[in-house]
C-alpha cells in the first residue's frame, strides 16, 4: 500500500502540472549559482522571442534582468514594485536613443501559450549566512519564480498544513527572501487540504483551494437549498445538480500517480447517484485504487431525492466487494439493503457477505430539530469485536449539515493515524460529529487538541469547566 507522504504529494502535483503543459525540471538540472533564484536563460529566451521585431540586443536584455535583480527596499516594497512591473508592464529606454522606447511585458497575457511555464522541485537556494533552503516546488513563468509551494504530510499526527505556512512565512522569508521579491502567492498543502495566499497574509486569511476542471462556457457548480426546521416541521432540502460540472468528471482528469500515492480513497452514495457518467467514473476509480492496495472507504449516504432504494441497492452491491471500510446507518441497512435483525447482526452480516473489514453505523436520536443525541457502533470483522461508547446527549444543534461527513473524517483519521485502535477511531468520529452540529456551514474548522479535549470531557465523571480560558 502506498504512503501518501510529502514526496508522493510533490510528485502528484508535478504530474498534474505536466498534464497541463508545464515543463518539469529538478533543481540539479539548472545551471546557476546557488544564490540565483531567476532562470535567466528562460527570461532571455522569452524576451528575444517576444520582442524579435524590435531587435533587442543582448546587453539590453541583460539590462532588463538587472533592473529586476536590483529592485531595492524592504521585501514588501520590492515585491510590490516587481508585481507592478509584471502586471502593468513598463517602458524600457533603448541604448540607441535613435530607436523608439519599448513597452515591456514580462508575461504575454494575450497569447498565454507563448510563455514558458515550468515546475521546478528540490531547488537548493543559498541565502543569508550561506543558509541552504529547498522549497518543495516553484512555478516559473518566463524564468520568474511566481509561486512557491510547500507540502506537509497529512498522515503524521504532529504535522499540519500550518507547519507548511510557518516554513514559508518564517524560515524561508528569513533565510531566502530574494525568491519572494517575485512571488505572486504561495501554496500550502497536506494533500487533503490546500490553501493559498500572499506571503504577507496571516494564516486565517489564506483561501482554500478550489478548482473546477470544466472550461465550458456553461460550466456550473451544484447547489442545494436547505430549509431549517422547528418542531413539528422537519428540515427540507432541494438539490439543483442537473448539468453541473461534476457530471462531466472522467478518470482522464487524474494522473496515474494518484492511485499509487493514496492510502485511503473515500466516496459515497451521493456521488454514485449524481449521474451515469459520475457513477462510471467513481466505480472505475475504486477499481484502480484497489488494484494499487489503497483502502476503499464508502458511505452509503442514501438520498431519496437523487435515486430510488432499488437503484442504490443494485449499484452499491456491485462495489461492495472492493470496499474495506463501510459506513451505513441502521435505517439505511433496513430500507435499502432489506436487512433484518438487530444492529449488531446487520453490521456483522455485511462482513459475512463481502470482504469488508470494518463497518461503522451512526445512531442519531432526533428529539427536535435543535436537540439531538449522537453515538455510533464500529464492528471489526477481523477481530469479531464491536466498539461503542456512551452517546453525546442533548447536543445543541446549530447546523446538522455535514455532521455525517465529519463523523467519517474523524473515524478515518483514527484508523489511518492509529491502525488497529478501533475504539479510538470511534471516539474521534463521535467527537468530530458532535462538534460539527454546533457550528454553521458544511465544514467543521477545528484541530486535534480541541477534539481530544472534547473526548476527555465526554469521558470525565467529574466537574467540567463551562468555558475554555
Amino acid at each position: 500500500m502506498g504512503n501518501f507522504n510529502e514526496h508522493a504529494l510533490e510528485l502528484s502535483i508535478i504530474e498534474l502540472l505536466q498534464n497541463k503543459g508545464y515543463i518539469h525540471q529538478t533543481g540539479s538540472e539548472l545551471l546557476r549559482e546557488k544564490s540565483e533564484v531567476l532562470i535567466a536563460d528562460d527570461l532571455k529566451e522569452y524576451l528575444h522571442t517576444r520582442y524579435a521585431s524590435d531587435e533587442l540586443t543582448e546587453s539590453e536584455i541583460d539590462s532588463i534582468i538587472l533592473s529586476l535583480r536590483t529592485v531595492g527596499g524592504t521585501l514588501y516594497e520590492a515585491n510590490k514594485t516587481i508585481m507592478s512591473m509584471i502586471i502593468d508592464g513598463f517602458v524600457f529606454n533603448r541604448e540607441d536613443r535613435n530607436k523608439k522606447d519599448i513597452f515591456i511585458e514580462l508575461i504575454n497575457y494575450g497569447e498565454p501559450k507563448k510563455n514558458i511555464f515550468k515546475i521546478v522541485n528540490q531547488l537548493e537556494i543559498e541565502g543569508y549566512n550561506y543558509q541552504i533552503r529547498i522549497p518543495d516546488g516553484i512555478i516559473y513563468v518566463n524564468g520568474l519564480p511566481l509561486v512557491v509551494l510547500e507540502f506537509k504530510t497529512a498522515i503524521q499526527e504532529n504535522t499540519t498544513i500550518m507547519d507548511a505556512y510557518t516554513q514559508l512565512t518564517v524560515r524561508y522569508q528569513r533565510d531566502i527572501p530574494e525568491i519572494f521579491k517575485y512571488n505572486t502567492f504561495v501554496v500550502i498543502s497536506d494533500g487533503a487540504n490546500s490553501k493559498y495566499g500572499s506571503l504577507f497574509t496571516q494564516y486565517e486569511f489564506f483561501y482554500a483551494w478550489r478548482k473546477v476542471y470544466d472550461d465550458d462556457k456553461d460550466a456550473r457548480l451544484g447547489v442545494y437549498y436547505y430549509e431549517n426546521g422547528a418542531y413539528p416541521r422537519k428540515p427540507r432540502i432541494v438539490y439543483d445538480r442537473k448539468n453541473t460540472s461534476v457530471n462531466k468528471i472522467s478518470v482522464d482528469d487524474y494522473g496515474d500517480g494518484l492511485y499509487s500515492a493514496t492510502r485511503c480513497f473515500h466516496t459515497s452514495g451521493i456521488t454514485l447517484a449524481l449521474s451515469p457518467q459520475v457513477r462510471e467514473t467513481a466505480i472505475e476509480m475504486i477499481k484502480r485504487f484497489k488494484a494499487q492496495g489503497t483502502k476503499i472507504s464508502f458511505d452509503v449516504n442514501f438520498r431519496g431525492n437523487l435515486w430510488t432504494g432499488a437503484q442504490a441497492k443494485e449499484c452499491i452491491e456491485s462495489i461492495l466487494p472492493y470496499v474495506d471500510i463501510f459506513f451505513c446507518s441502521e435505517d439505511t441497512a433496513r430500507l435499502t439493503f432489506l436487512k433484518e435483525g438487530d444492529i449488531r447482526s446487520i453490521m456483522k452480516s455485511f462482513t459475512e457477505d463481502y470482504p469488508i473489514s470494518i463497518v461503522a453505523s451512526t445512531q442519531r436520536i432526533v428529539h427536535s430539530p435543535r436537540r439531538h443525541t449522537f453515538g455510533s457502533v464500529i464492528y471489526s470483522g477481523k477481530y469479531d469485536v464491536f466498539y461503542e461508547e456512551a452517546p453525546y446527549k442533548d447536543i445543541e444543534v446549530v447546523d446538522r449539515i455535514g455532521s455525517g461527513d465529519a463523523y467519517i473524517s474523524g473515524v478515518l483519521y483514527g484508523l489511518l493515524s492509529h491502525p488497529g485502535e478501533y475504539q479510538r477511531a470511534l471516539e474521534y468520529g463521535n467527537a468530530v460529529s458532535a462538534l460539527k452540529n454546533t457550528v454553521p456551514g458544511d465544514l467543521l474548522y477545528t484541530d486535534l487538541s480541541e477534539i481530544e479535549g472534547i473526548i476527555r470531557e465526554h469521558k470525565s465523571t467529574g466537574r467540567v469547566s463551562e468555558m475554555d480560558r
